[in-house]
């Protein structure tokens, strides 16, 4: 059986979307490959400090191969960071930086790991394919150095954020010999900002739940799963909540996940930390909506989640791959503004024949799009293209 190397800047039981799609590749594949995860020690994000010992372990029939990191995540970093923010520009994109301090950003944002990197180097023809996840880390852009392109492809994960036009990592995209997308928006930003890299959608799977239905008893709710961060736009959803619920005072906003955000105290907003996966569905059918705030997203997978169980969702319309979840399935409303997102929790408060239409809606939309056959063929078919050198 050939083997196939996954390259990812974690891999722990609390991830985000990056490292959640990278065990569901690797999950995906170990049927058809001997499937390594090749990543850090590392486990919190804000300093990507060790929390794991180096060396193999198995998790879930891969070989999961954890190396030391070299350089975390420090104030030197944040300092670069701002400068980053202030010099990017807003109407062009640019960053006026060299290629010498574009890699000291990548370096110095962490989690960077010198053995990682040697390992790719001596090994990289042992593998047929090797995949690396997320564009902006430095095992991404150094390792694609060490592959081969007829061996290397790249899970970008991309977003419009001021590091993605960092020409670094256009550079980074060319050299792969292949991209693999989450959605249509995704490829065609990318596209746009790397010089038409091309590349093939895949997407992730999704576990569509049973014919369950809702619990017309529950009091009604919002819900929000994922990272509570105001990077994810969590605070502006706490505001617009907050608004909206001087109307409706009975009208709870639910929340799940790791904790980066201060919560406001009592305004009706309840944060229920980790909760299992069957919690989780049962939460997002029972809510009149599942909300997504965030800008930043190249799937989203919580969305999808809360469709399938026929949950409307009401997504942040500046975030073009929600958007186009939302177009593509009729199974949600968009908003840009406080007024909006009032309005669309508001129809689904009162029109459950609208609901039930968004609801069935989305879940068509995700077996359709989503099934787990469906994605499997796509990938197979992508790591197992043979390229020219």
């Amino acid at each position: 059986m050939d083997r196939l190397a996954i390259v990812i800047q974690r891999y722990s039981g609390v991830t985000g979307g990056s490292e959640a799609l990278a065990r569901y590749y690797a999950e995906t594949l170990r049927s058809h490959f001997k499937v390594d995860v090749l990543t850090t020690t590392a486990g919190n994000l804000d300093t990507w400090a060790e929390q794991f010992s180096p060396g193999s372990v198995e998790e879930s029939g891969c070989n999961v191969m954890r190396f030391n990191v070299t350089i975390g995540r420090s104030n030197y970093w944040h300092a670069l960071n701002a400068l980053l923010m202030r010099q990017h520009s807003q109407k062009t994109g640019f960053v006026p930086w060299s290629t010498a301090l574009q890699e000291e950003w990548i370096r110095r944002q962490g989690p960077h790991s010198e053995s990682l990197l040697e390992y790719l180097r001596l090994n990289h023809q042992n593998y047929q394919c090797v995949l690396f996840f997320t564009y902006m880390y430095s095992h991404s852009y150094f390792g694609t150095m060490r592959v081969p392109r007829v061996r290397s492809r790249l899970i970008p994960t991309l977003h419009d954020e001021p590091a993605a036009y960092l020409e670094a990592f256009a550079e980074s995209a060319r050299r792969t010999g292949g991209i693999l997308w989450n959605t249509e928006s995704e490829k065609s930003f990318g596209e746009g900002l790397w010089g038409h890299p091309g590349g093939q959608v895949i997407g992730m799977g999704i576990d569509v739940a049973g014919d369950g239905r809702r619990d017309s008893t529950v009091a009604p709710y919002i819900l929000y799963s994922g990272r509570i961060d105001p990077g994810k736009g969590c605070n502006e959803l706490f505001e617009m909540f907050a608004g909206f619920r001087k109307k409706h005072p009975t009208l709870k906003l639910k929340l799940t996940g790791q904790l980066y955000a201060k919560i406001p105290s009592g305004n009706g907003i309840e944060y229920l930390g980790f909760v299992a996966n069957d919690r989780k569905l049962d939460l997002m059918r029972n809510a009149v909506c599942f909300c997504m705030p965030s800008i930043n997203e190249s799937l989203s997978i919580a969305t999808l989640e809360a469709m399938s169980v026929r949950t409307p969702v009401l997504v942040n319309g500046k975030n073009p791959v929600l958007l186009e979840h939302v177009e593509r399935s009729q199974g949600g409303i968009q908003y840009t503004d406080a007024a909006q997102f009032e309005e669309g929790v508001q129809a689904c408060l009162q029109n459950a024949r609208l609901r039930d239409t968004l609801g069935e809606n989305g879940r068509q939309y995700v077996l359709k799009h989503y099934a787990h056959s469906a994605v499997r063929d796509r990938l197979l078919h992508a790591v197992s293209a043979k390229l020219s050198a």
